[in-house]
Order: structure tokens, then sequence, then C-alpha cells
């Protein structure tokens, strides 16, 4: 596991979507830094809706008849991600500029 992935990981614990994915988290982190995500624009996605989306999608059902989010299920929604990544990145910006 990168130790980027895993810096990641616990930098974005607070994350809305964070608890569907569980101990996957921290593979959603490296697979976006992988892909070649700047940590920064990975921490955003992270943050972003997109992960609720993805989630929203997870076809693998707990014990509680609650889907479980892996990050496979972001994988699948990648192109979503490549596609608003530059949007996504503006925003970021902008904020952090205040």
């Amino acid at each position: 596991m990168n130790n980027k992935a895993k810096e990641l990981e616990a930098k974005t614990q607070d994350a809305y979507s964070a608890s569907r994915y569980g101990s996957q988290w921290v593979n959603c982190a490296e697979l976006l830094l992988t892909a070649r995500f700047s940590e920064a624009e990975a921490e955003e996605v992270l943050r972003s809706k997109i992960m609720r989306y993805s989630a929203d999608g997870a076809t693998r059902q707990t014990k509680h008849a609650y889907f479980m989010a892996f990050a496979a299920d972001l994988a699948r929604e990648y192109v979503e991600i490549k596609e608003n990544a530059v949007q996504w990145v503006a925003e970021f910006n902008v904020k952090l500029k205040g």
C-alpha cells in the first residue's frame, strides 16, 4: 500500500462517504493516486459527491441489508470523474483562495 494513500485516507476519514467504504477507503485513495490525480485532486474527489454516487451504485450487500462500497465501485465511475476533474480542481482552487 502506498504511504501517500494511507496519509490521504487518514486525512479524509471525516468525508461524508468514508463510512460507506470502510476499509476500502484507502483503496479508493490509492486508485485515484495511481490514476495520476495529485494529492489535492484526490482529496477533492474523496470529499465529493462522486463518492456518494458510486457508493449508491454498490452491488455488494452486507448482512445489514446495506450495500458496502468498494474501490471497484469508484473505478466504475472513473470516466465521470475524469471528465469532471478539471472543473473540480478549478472549484477547489477557488476555495483555497477564499
